[in-house]
């Protein structure tokens, strides 16, 4: 008989950023394996809508769910955790970015340019004494 783990399991807690390329990394290496989310949650007994809020950085992995994730996906955990380098400080900002983008809706996406676009503006605006407007 096998002992359940409470739900209560610790979760590790990363930063937004460690969050985030953990959860690109861990679908990066489900998608090396050719399974879709729905092989791995049968494989680890995470359940699908939880997997894919780990992997779009949503949810922060409790640790039975990381032991889990290593064995099924044949890794070992700091390789599954920090990638195949030793931890590094967090993410370049360009590579925060990236991961944003790639997993944000594609409505979120555009917000999120629209954003960047009036960061941007706003920045040379101010870099030239001028005030900053929002345009669309």
């Amino acid at each position: 008989m096998e002992d359940k783990i409470s739900e209560r399991e610790p979760v590790v807690r990363f930063t937004g950023a460690e969050l985030l390329a953990f959860g690109v990394r861990l679908a990066e290496h489900r998608e090396r394996t050719g399974w879709k989310q729905r092989e791995l949650s049968r494989r680890t007994e995470i359940r699908t809508p939880r997997l894919s809020n780990i992997e779009r950085g949503k949810a922060s992995p409790r640790l039975d769910e990381l032991a889990r994730l290593s064995r099924a996906l044949d890794l070992p955990l700091d390789v599954l955790v920090y990638g195949p380098a030793s931890p590094s400080k967090n993410p370049e900002p360009e590579e925060l970015l990236r991961i944003l983008l790639t997993l944000a809706h594609p409505e979120e996406r555009e917000a999120i340019t629209w954003v960047l676009r009036w960061l941007v503006q706003s920045y040379r605006q101010a870099r030239r004494g001028e005030s900053a407007e929002v345009q669309s």
